[in-house]
């Protein structure tokens, strides 16, 4: 209200208030900033509505503008039909032809078919990602018959979230029923990505799917996976993803041809890696603590060049470089960081990121640039003749400032050891050795 008086009182004076002449990307900062705040549909249809009859530039924004009504977002579980279909309709004609964003959760046993009818028209739109959050998995055939023989076309992304909890209670809801996928990625076509999380799930069955074309599949926390499933279901699989699951090893020798890259976090033991060969792996995350199966991968997959390291303890990484010395891209935790000052730890290397730094010291930095990054014959460089450099090095620091109740206090020492690898990151970056370094790190929320 008082923005209204404000905006009018500029009007009689026959001048235009400060806010008109914000640049447009804020105005649809702002219209993207209060759609997707709210999943109750009804507040936010009503909130991006005042915004929009602000004045007649932000309506003209708003109308005009098809992207920033793309995000589509609401929960099933806090409103009634009438505020679906209302919201529905009027984003639906907004978003036009622009690829939309759709994300609908707390789908349960109690919602009825007829409820959710009026996601019917969803087939009218170019969706980009669908995310579909279910609170139990046998409301899974509601979405399913709802599209009927009639598949829906997702253009890059599907994602499936199963939340196996009652969301009335928040109790955990544990099943040793397979959970039956088929049906709903027949009713979906698909191009990119498809994403399993579960929680209390026995087993994600894939027995009765068949030759989808994906080429990438992510599941998490999904306590039972069969690979051998996966790669029958999906066998233009280019990226798979495992985090916190257990696998099935129990199967004969398997050549998957696609598959180009592979994250595993926390899967417990891979020694199923040793029998299923992966000759066009070209990128390899992990995260975990079994570095001798990490090893015995390495060794018998030698195409990898693209490899991740995470969650390890040891500092001793040379058996690992001796399994994977073709290895020219590494991203590793901090803490294994130090024993890349030998130039005989992954020898090849041409990128190197270092992450979850918490404090820089001075001297590692210096010693990682001057020993793996400068060549000769530079006055600093400590590489021998011959010796392949370094040409990118990134650094993410967690954070730059400590937090203490809440506020922000003044930087710590390290702060301005910080700073100064950053100066000194300008000046290796302006002599001509094609050196790139970098530092990243990121503000506490």
């Amino acid at each position: 209200m008082p923005l209204l008086l404000s905006l009018r009182a500029y009007q009689r004076k026959g001048r235009l208030h400060p806010i008109t002449r914000l640049p447009v990307e804020i105005f649809e900062l702002i219209f993207e900033t209060v759609v997707l705040r709210h999943t109750d549909p009804g507040l936010a249809l009503v909130h991006a509505t005042r915004l929009a009859a602000i004045n007649r530039t932000w309506r003209a924004i708003a109308l005009n503008t098809p992207r920033i009504w793309s995000n589509i977002a609401f929960s099933i579980d806090v409103t009634g039909t009438q505020a679906w279909n209302a919201y529905w309709t009027c984003i639906v004609a907004r978003v036009k032809s622009t690829p939309a964003t759709i994300q609908i959760s707390d789908i349960s046993l109690e919602s009825d078919q007829k409820d959710l009818t009026f996601l019917s028209t969803a087939k009218s739109l170019v969706i980009e990602s669908l995310h579909l959050g279910f609170t139990h998995h046998s409301a899974v055939p509601l979405v399913t018959e709802l599209w009927g023989g009639n598949s829906i076309a997702v253009e890059n992304l599907f994602v499936f979230s199963l939340f196996s909890h009652r969301s009335d209670t928040g109790i955990p809801f544990t099943t040793t029923e397979p959970v039956y996928c088929g049906d709903l990625l027949k009713s979906i076509r698909f191009k990119h990505k498809f994403s399993i999380i579960g929680a209390g799930v026995h087993i994600i069955s894939l027995a009765d799917v068949l030759n989808i074309p994906l080429t990438s599949l992510i599941l998490h926390s999904v306590p039972y996976v069969s690979y051998s499933q996966i790669f029958r279901a999906f066998p233009q699989l280019e990226h798979l993803g495992l985090i916190s699951c257990s696998v099935d090893s129990r199967t004969d020798p398997t050549t998957v041809n696609q598959l180009r890259s592979l994250e595993l976090a926390w899967v417990g033991t891979i020694d199923w890696l040793g029998i299923v060969h992966f000759p066009c792996l070209d990128t390899l995350a992990y995260m975990g603590d079994n570095l001798f199966d990490l090893e015995k991968v390495l060794t018998s997959h030698k195409t990898i060049t693209t490899l991740t390291i995470n969650g390890c303890e040891t500092q001793d990484m040379q058996p690992v470089s001796d399994a994977a010395t073709q290895v020219s891209s590494l991203v590793i935790a901090y803490n294994n960081a130090p024993c890349l000052t030998s130039e005989t730890i992954f020898p090849l290397l041409s990128s190197l990121t270092i992450i979850g730094v918490d404090h820089l010291q001075q001297s590692e930095f210096d010693s990682l640039v001057t020993q793996r990054c400068l060549p000769q014959p530079h006055p600093e460089s400590k590489m021998r003749i011959g010796a392949s450099p370094i040409r990118e090095f990134y650094i993410e620091i967690r954070s730059l400032y400590h937090k203490r109740a809440r506020h922000r206090r003044a930087p710590s020492p390290v702060d301005s050891k910080l700073f100064a690898c950053a100066r000194k990151e300008t000046e290796l970056s302006s002599m001509d050795y094609n050196v790139r370094l970098r530092l990243y790190w990121s503000m506490p929320k």
